[in-house]
């Protein structure tokens, strides 16, 4: 039997969870709910006397007012004057008092829909909050409906795990734990052999998982890991204090969350998009509103917008909405972007990927440069046999075996990037190797560094690096490039006490999918007069003719196969291609719907074709043309546009493809030639069309950049190194670093 101090409290709880205005209860409802519990058994009179108190404190008085204006006991009186009959019963609760039934609703289809608990556990969760509400006959649960069973893994101990790190969070103490991933059988298993050692800072969800911000042991950067990939944990008896920016993902946690859209770790940089305003929708969802628009130049259907992402964020995000935006500062992200795609063109077009890297070999025949980035080497072996190279990148090619390497009897630079390196003892045997970039090889011991005494530059960005005393003994370093990680372990002053004064030290993150640049002398950019194979090229390339174009029905036709960048589908069926890096500031034809706006007489266009020209270049010709350049009246006529053929990748024939492609540059070459052996203007250039100019150029068709700042050409500029180099301010604001060739007319 319930005692009948408590009994009062049972009936209002009854009345409160099974009454509500549309379905009233009455006092035989309330006894057959109670008498369902033995523990709650009770006459019909005590039953009838809770009600009495229960009116008395919550219902109204003898004028009609309520006696509670916070809780309200609605039932209907009947009838007889003397006793009258008290019936259908129900509460308002005018108060905040618990949850809403919306407020429960929400609740549970999060539950439900949760990625980290099965199901039967999901409803067992969902019926405890089913009874926290004022009415489980609610209409909002009308569609509450059990889930099928869903086809994902579960950490079984997910919400174990939960509490553990809230408790370490709450108590700043450090923690270790496995990280895991899975395996082709499907379940999860340990990266790595020794647990991580992270200071925890916050637990958040997104994309329907739930992350813990955290930072390793000496270490600042703030990293993420999915909480169900986390195992093993354990609470270290160790206080950690936060830095500013730990603080941050500490007490701010929804900033993190929009600067890594996809949670990929890192630092969040500032980037420039083109976007389609039909995307606006999507690009606030991805970034929020604290994003900054302004108009972009000569469009109606495009605006630029400023966004915080980390890098690899941004990237991801750019691919998905590849058609409809575009990335344009900074420019290593554009480079990012476009080695994705080609690497996604390259799995999905095997032929490709061959011709790629049959062109690889050839060039590093002829050229004495190996670069194979993102491609598979998997099944290849000509490239093991280039013992003439003295240059090489190995970017994402699916290897760990670089014996080979002991073969290229000449190689003095390296760069080794996305590539796991079984036995890095084989580079100790690069006697002659003046240059070494290591990026994400997972080496752990650097002890090969110490028979590379010949080695002048060194780039490290490696994150597993037991000891870094090798680095210290390389009698002729003068140029070493690190990441954040390995910056904080090296001893600064000691680099300085070894390799005195003329040694050089710069920290660097790793950008996109290509290796860390190399710390070269900055002379190599400059064109040099050895080796002039392209020339000798060119020269036996005598049916190319390059000459000045004026019928303005020509350039029409031009402009019209000129692809600008500025569509995705208009690719396919566009003859030319506007190179990166051929113009900047309002004469840059991207930044323009109409392109034939510069096919007015003050601009003048040359074009190199394969034979010779008639009178009249028509449709047909098209596929004849290698090059074309825009000149405008400036200084003289100053470059405002280089495009070049698109070659054909229709081919069977993998020879003739590359045929193709070969001839392609070799009519650039001869073009850039044309342009600088008759004088016929000047050019600003860096990127790719930069190192076409360096192939052909000499050192005496640089433009000294003294000569434009002293005529005032442009007014900041500032010259670099080199003393060929400089960097200026653009149209967008942003400087960038350019280097002149040609032929400059000065007041």
């Amino acid at each position: 039997m319930v005692e009948h101090n408590k009994i009062h409290t049972l009936v209002y709880e009854v009345i409160k969870r099974y009454a509500s205005e549309e379905n009233p209860i009455d006092q035989k409802d309330i006894l057959a709910i109670l008498q369902k519990n033995p523990d709650n058994a009770c006459e019909r009179k005590t039953v009838g006397r809770a009600l009495e108190r229960l009116r008395a404190m919550y219902g109204f008085d003898e004028d009609g007012n309520w006696i509670n204006e916070d809780i309200k006991l609605h039932y209907d009186v009947v009838g007889r004057t003397s006793s009258p009959i008290c019936r259908k019963y129900w509460l308002e609760i005018c108060k905040d008092e618990g949850f809403t039934d919306d407020e429960l609703m929400y609740l549970m289809v999060a539950v439900q829909f949760s990625k980290h608990i099965e199901n039967s556990f999901a409803e067992e969760i969902v019926k405890k909050l089913m009874n926290l509400s004022n009415n489980k006959y609610s209409g909002v649960f009308e569609f509450h409906t059990k889930l099928n069973e869903r086809n994902v893994p579960f950490n079984q101990n997910f919400l174990v795990l939960l509490g553990d790190i809230n408790d370490a969070i709450r108590h700043r103490t450090m923690i270790s734990f496995y990280v895991n991933d899975y395996g082709v059988d499907k379940n999860l298993h340990h990266v790595g052999h020794r647990p991580v050692e992270v200071k925890p800072f916050r637990i958040v969800a997104s994309e329907g998982y739930f992350y813990l911000l955290y930072s390793e042991r000496d270490s600042s950067a703030i990293k993420n890991i999915r909480m169900d990939k986390i195992s093993d944990l354990t609470a270290l008896n160790e206080d950690f204090v936060c830095t500013k920016a730990q603080e941050k993902a500490l007490f701010y946690p929804n900033e993190y969350i929009v600067e890594h859209r996809y949670m990929n770790s890192g630092e969040p940089v500032e980037v420039t998009l083109r976007i389609e305003k039909s995307i606006l929708g999507d690009v606030i969802d991805s970034f929020g509103t604290k994003i900054r628009f302004e108009p972009a130049h000569h469009t109606a259907n495009r605006i630029n917008v400023h966004v915080k992402s980390s890098e690899r964020d941004i990237i991801d995000w750019a691919m998905r909405y590849g058609e409809y935006a575009v990335i344009l500062e900074p420019d290593y992200l554009r480079d990012a972007v476009m080695d994705r795609v080609k690497l996604i063109r390259s799995a999905y077009n095997e032929r490709g990927s061959e011709i790629d890297y049959l062109e690889c070999i050839e060039s590093a025949r002829r050229f004495r440069k190996a670069r194979f980035i993102n491609m598979d080497l998997n099944g290849q072996d000509s490239y093991m046999d280039l013992e003439e190279v003295r240059s090489a990148v190995f970017c994402h090619n699916g290897i760990n075996d670089f014996s080979f390497l002991t073969s290229y009897e000449d190689l003095r630079e390296l760069a080794i990037a996305r590539n796991d390196i079984s036995d890095p003892g084989v580079l100790s045997e690069l006697e002659r190797l003046r240059f070494l970039g290591l990026a994400g090889t997972g080496i752990t011991d650097l002890g090969f560094l110490s028979g590379l005494n010949n080695l002048v530059g060194l780039s490290l960005n490696e994150f597993a690096i037991d000891s870094f005393e090798p680095v210290y003994s390389l009698p002729n370093l003068r140029f070493l490039t690190v990441n954040k990680a390995i910056a904080r372990q090296l001893d600064k002053k000691r680099l300085k006490r070894v390799y005195g004064d003329t040694f050089e030290m710069n920290v660097e993150e790793y950008r996109g999918l290509s290796p860390m640049p190399l710390r070269i002398s900055r002379n190599d950019r400059l064109p040099r007069n050895e080796d002039r194979l392209v020339i000798r090229e060119i020269a036996a390339l005598d049916e190319l003719t390059t000459f000045e174009v004026t019928d303005p029905a020509v350039k029409n036709m031009l402009s019209a196969n000129l692809y600008t960048g500025s569509s995705g589908m208009e690719r396919f069926h566009k003859k030319f291609r506007l190179m990166e890096d051929a113009c900047d500031g309002n004469e840059r034809l991207d930044l323009f719907e109409d392109i034939a706006r510069f096919t007015g007489d003050e601009y003048s266009w040359f074009i190199t074709y394969d034979g010779e020209a008639g009178e009249l270049i028509t449709e047909d010709d098209l596929d004849n043309i290698y090059a074309i350049s825009i000149f405008k009246r400036d200084h003289g006529l100053k470059l405002v546009c280089f495009a070049n053929s698109r070659y054909s990748r229709n081919s069977d024939d993998n020879g003739d493809r590359y045929e193709s492609r070969h001839r392609m540059m070799m009519g650039s070459y001869a073009h850039i030639q044309y342009v600088l052996n008759n004088n016929i203007g000047w050019a600003e250039v860096s990127g790719d069309l930069e190192g076409l100019f360096n192939r052909v150029a000499s050192i005496n068709d640089v433009i000294n950049p003294a000569i434009l700042m002293n005529h005032r050409v442009y007014g900041d500029i500032k010259i670099d190194e080199d003393e060929y180099h400089y960097s200026r301010t653009g149209d967008n604001g942003k400087r960038t670093k350019k280097i002149a060739y040609g032929h400059i007319e000065l007041d």
